[in-house]
């Protein structure tokens, strides 16, 4: 979208302190403001920065939507995929925009909280990132490890499933029923995730994410990415 984005987690899993830390950690896309023409004050300047707060940003873990296209916020109805794309770019009424997004992730009391210690991959428009929980028990295999997939502008789901899903989730708007595309996938496991996801481009439609974990397990995850990614001819 005109624009060069970062991608980056918080969190960490280096010491033994690591394994109990309850913190808050965060998922986060950000615009570099050196290249984005919205950013007139920063924009290819360099003499100057532009410091962020999460209060610029647009908090995307709150956000719902729908294969039809709905999106929710919180329990309230926000509008159309269109309408929220919109507003974080900046093509709206006001003028104004959102120089990015986060979203929180998990938390269980004074228990580990989820964290990211891998880099995200990105393919056809989606942000592929392993969130990590680590296990404190003894009997444990070091934690936790799923897999996020959200749209790259906005750190939602898109208009369609990227996952195959097979427990979909429903929530009603307007009288009627609307699937709930997800951001997390069912398949999940023991260990640490890698430094990143592996992705297999075949002939087939769409794309295979795998991940390798400490225990030797292997997760395969089949992906419909938002946008088609293979080259082709163009007229």
């Amino acid at each position: 979208i005109d624009n060069v984005w970062i991608y980056f987690g918080t969190g960490r899993y280096i010491s033994k302190m690591d394994i109990d830390d309850s913190a808050q950690q965060y998922l986060y896309g950000i615009k570099d403001p050196f290249f984005n023409s919205k950013d007139t004050e920063y924009h290819l300047n360099y003499s100057k920065y532009r410091e962020l707060t999460r209060a610029n940003l647009f908090r995307s873990d709150t956000v719902t939507v729908t294969t039809s296209g709905y999106v929710l916020q919180g329990n309230s109805l926000y509008g159309g995929f269109d309408k929220l794309e919109s507003d974080i770019r900046g093509n709206n009424d006001t003028g104004s925009y959102f120089p990015g997004w986060y979203r929180l992730l998990e938390t269980n009391g004074t228990a580990s909280s989820e964290r990211v210690i891998s880099k995200p991959t990105l393919l056809g428009g989606m942000v592929l990132v392993p969130g990590f929980t680590p296990d404190s028990s003894i009997c444990g295999f070091g934690g936790r490890t799923v897999f996020y997939g959200l749209y790259f502008a906005t750190g939602t789901g898109y208009v369609k499933q990227i996952f195959d899903i097979q427990n979909k989730k429903y929530v009603m708007i307007d009288g009627q029923k609307q699937e709930v595309v997800e951001v997390k996938s069912e398949l999940h496991g023991d260990g640490l995730p890698p430094s990143s996801a592996g992705i297999h481009i075949g002939r087939r439609p769409g794309a295979k994410a795998l991940m390798q974990l400490s225990t030797g397990r292997i997760l395969e995850l089949e992906l419909t990415p938002p946008f088609y990614f293979r080259s082709t001819i163009v007229d």
